[in-house]
């Protein structure tokens, strides 16, 4: 037998070998994919739990989840966000009304989360300023700070921390649903290291009631007096600091305190469906 056929034999033979084992050859169809149990858990992002069901699946495959078909009453049509089963890392969120994931490698269950509603309540005030845990935070340290224009002598017949205390124990708890927490506050009254994800105090606010520019909220002592205003605006400037937007965008004018809080100054069912929605929504991992 001549070299050239030797030659020849050799290069028909690996060509072959390619064609039937390599699949990085780029000539082989992909290995098909495995057959997968997919388990759902659904929840509303206020009242929790709702119902269960398992898809089949090929891993590596496309898995379409529709809110139209989950049969679930008194939730948003538009928006979902899917989480792996320890709510910890956010696998999709959409707002079209349904959304899509791929298939993992093995049998897998996730948990399905549906925004409920109900009258006055508008999420799109939030994804208008695409709203996001600030820094990426889930679990804050506030520490307090006075500024400029904190007055010397205060006149109310309630203590300097109360106001903030009360803010912060409202957002903290709404933040607790039982079944998942999505967040939280430690609170350091004077005096502290200063340390923390953002500080809160007193301050002339550039003559506003209230504040914030992420790293600083406040409220203006100068302007305000009753107990409910400074719970109301003490209120909203954590709202608009935790979740990085501000009242123009999510009022269109006056100031998130009218959205968000009652005739008390406390958090009302807006403010705690629209914080919720952005912490559960949230690309920030849930430790």
């Amino acid at each position: 037998m001549s070299l050239q056929r030797v030659i020849t034999l050799l290069f028909v033979a690996s060509l072959c070998l390619c064609l039937t084992t390599c699949e990085k050859c780029g000539v082989t169809d992909p290995k098909p994919g495995m057959p997968v149990t997919l388990t759902f858990d659904v929840y509303t992002h206020i009242n929790g739990y709702e119902k269960s069901f398992s898809i089949e699946a090929e891993s590596r495959a496309t898995v379409l989840i529709k809110i139209s078909e989950l049969e679930v009453d008194g939730v948003d049509d538009d928006r979902i966000a899917i989480r792996e089963s320890d709510f910890s890392r956010l696998v999709v969120f959409a707002n079209t009304g349904e959304a899509t994931f791929m298939a993992p490698e093995e049998n897998a269950k996730f948990n399905i989360i549906l925004f409920s509603t109900m009258p006055g309540l508008d999420y799109d005030m939030m994804d208008r300023q695409n709203s996001a845990l600030y820094n990426g935070v889930r679990r804050f340290i506030v520490f307090r700070k006075d500024c400029a224009g904190h007055p010397k002598n205060w006149a109310c017949n309630f203590s300097q921390e109360k106001p903030w205390r009360v803010a912060f124990e409202q957002i903290d708890k709404v933040l607790d649903r039982g079944w998942v927490r999505w967040g939280a506050f430690l609170r350091k009254p004077s005096p502290n290291d200063g340390l923390g994800d953002f500080s809160y105090g007193y301050s002339d606010c550039n003559g506003f009631m209230g504040w914030h520019t992420g790293t600083s909220i406040a409220v203006n002592a100068c302007i305000l007096s009753d107990f409910k205003n400074f719970l109301a605006i003490g209120i909203a400037e954590i709202f608009e600091n935790v979740t990085s937007v501000d009242n123009k965008g999510i009022d269109g004018g006056g100031g998130s305190y009218d959205v968000v809080t009652d005739e008390n100054g406390r958090l009302n069912d807006v403010g705690e469906y629209l914080l919720v929605y952005v912490f559960a929504k949230d690309t920030t991992p849930l430790d």
